[in-house]
């Protein structure tokens, strides 16, 4: 049994790949990657919508690697799009750890419409989170893991908090938002260059005056 590490990571991915399924990390790891002071609970990739099932039955199906668990039916207060993911248990892992597969419509994306970013080989640069996942892990695969471009990630956010104006979640949606913002010292200048949709800049354009 080992810790979590990025090669798990990039296993995942890859089995994903061989399938011509596209994948990002999000979730805790994402958030870190991106400089957010975020606990790493879980490991979370996101897919196209139409290859959510198919990509969670192709990693279950390696039962050597990966446990199957129930679908999470009921996420926690903090996590309300991760209703439905899929859910397996990372078998080489101790203390147990789950890697979860959410849509990237449940994140207010659309892979198929954006770049996906590529890992950064040199660790040095990254948040201290993330470089205690790098260990022992070879540069080779520290470049080949694909990660969520941070323009795809805050207009995610930006665009779940628009669709449930009103609601409770919103403000969940308008933090995570606001904490990749902060931690990227996001600028009204990135917004405008960055954010092409009326209702998400005027809300990015106030969570920047928050934190000037």
């Amino acid at each position: 049994m080992v810790a979590l590490n990025l090669q798990h990571v990039y296993d995942a991915q890859a089995y994903l790949k061989s399938a011509g399924i596209k994948s990002v990390v999000t979730g805790d790891v994402g958030l870190a990657y991106h400089g957010v002071d975020v606990a790493i609970f879980n490991l979370e990739l996101c897919v196209p919508d139409v290859d959510r099932v198919h990509a969670a039955k192709l990693l279950q199906a390696r039962k050597t690697q990966y446990r199957t668990l129930p679908d999470l039916d009921e996420p926690d207060f903090y996590h309300p799009y991760k209703k439905g993911a899929s859910r397996c248990q990372i078998r080489s892992v101790s203390p147990a750890f789950e890697l979860h597969i959410v849509s990237d419509k449940a994140l207010g994306m659309n892979l198929d419409a954006i770049d996906c970013e590529e890992s950064k080989a040199d660790t040095s640069q990254m948040h201290p989170e993330i470089r205690d996942l790098c260990h022992g892990v070879s540069n080779k695969v520290l470049s080949s893991i694909t990660w969520t471009r941070l323009s795809a990630f805050v207009n995610g956010w930006l665009q779940l908090a628009v669709l449930h104006h009103g609601e409770e979640t919103q403000l969940i949606f308008l933090m995570e938002a606001e904490r990749l913002m902060d931690a990227s010292r996001i600028d009204q200048t990135w917004c405008m260059k960055h954010i092409d949709d009326e209702e998400r800049l005027s809300i990015a354009t106030q969570l920047v005056r928050k934190n000037d």
